[in-house]
């Protein structure tokens, strides 16, 4: 999937998948699935820069997107990480205001500016494609982990990339 989509996008991409594997009934696996399909395809259309801009704003021409999975006693826990651009706080500040997602009185930090990106019918892209700019934001990916039992945690650095975390433990 990254490789057609970042051909697609015309971004080069390093994707590497390393860690244990999980077990989930079918229900679940599904809802984990789309969610990491999701983000995978977020980073890739939003997160990643394109070559040229890459090796102008000194990084390497091929970006890097790291899964990791590792089992823990009671689940599991799911980082997928980029050297893209980063999250931009103001930017997505902006956006909610302009959408009227949030109240224009409303005064965040730069991590919960960043976490607006988890606000229903919350897109940054104007234009739909193939990939982007259809309506279903990255509250589904929210959503979905939260049908699952999971929560999800991101660090975002301006100009380094962004770090998703999902961790899963299994109800007893």
């Amino acid at each position: 999937m990254e490789n057609k989509l970042s051909k697609l996008l015309g971004k080069k991409i390093e994707f590497t998948v390393s860690g244990d594997s999980v077990s989930l009934d079918r229900a679940k696996l599904e809802l984990l699935h789309d969610a990491m399909i999701h983000l995978v395809r977020n980073s890739i259309d939003h997160g990643i820069e394109d070559p040229e801009k890459r090796l102008e704003i000194h990084k390497p021409e091929i970006a890097q997107i790291n899964l990791n999975i590792e089992s823990q006693e009671h689940g599991f826990e799911i980082t997928l990480i980029d050297d893209g651009k980063g999250i931009d706080p103001q930017e997505i500040y902006q956006l909610a205001l302009n959408k009227r997602a949030i109240a224009p009185e409303s005064i965040l930090s730069d991590k919960e500016k960043q976490m607006l990106i988890f606000t229903p019918n919350l897109s940054s892209k104007s234009d739909i494609s193939e990939v982007s700019g259809r309506g279903v934001g990255m509250d589904v990916v929210k959503s979905n982990l939260e049908q699952l039992g999971a929560s999800i945690e991101m660090e975002s650095v301006v100009g380094k990339g962004t770090k998703f975390t999902i961790n899963y433990i299994k109800s007893r």
